[in-house]
């Protein structure tokens, strides 16, 4: 394909991926794509001050016991990320909240 698109080459609104040239950033990128290495002396604010929670964790019970090494008579229920989230309509009535859902947790489909 075309270099630095995915896929076929650039589609519609597709932004053009751009690498960084040593430490030359200039101000037609809109987006970096960094990892910190290393923790220096002093916190980044809004980065690296604050905890966030993994929002995303699995979904299948037996995919939840294989990453805490849970038998079979254990409750998934406690290993759940309980992350919720609450939702306003758009006329600011009703508060939606939402929680994962976890399939298969009694085995039986």
């Amino acid at each position: 394909g075309t270099p630095c698109f995915r896929g076929y080459g650039r589609r519609n609104g597709e932004r053009r991926r751009k690498s960084v040239r040593g430490c030359i950033v200039s101000q037609d990128l809109s987006v970096l794509n960094l990892v910190i290495v290393k923790k220096g002396e002093n916190d980044l604010p809004g980065l690296t001050d604050t905890e966030k929670p993994r929002m995303r964790g699995p979904k299948r019970a037996s995919k939840i016991r294989k990453l805490f090494n849970l038998s079979k008579e254990d409750d998934v229920r406690k290993y759940v990320n309980t992350y919720r989230r609450t939702f306003t309509t758009k006329s600011g009535k009703a508060v939606l909240s939402s929680s994962t859902f976890i399939f298969n947790i009694d085995g039986n489909k």
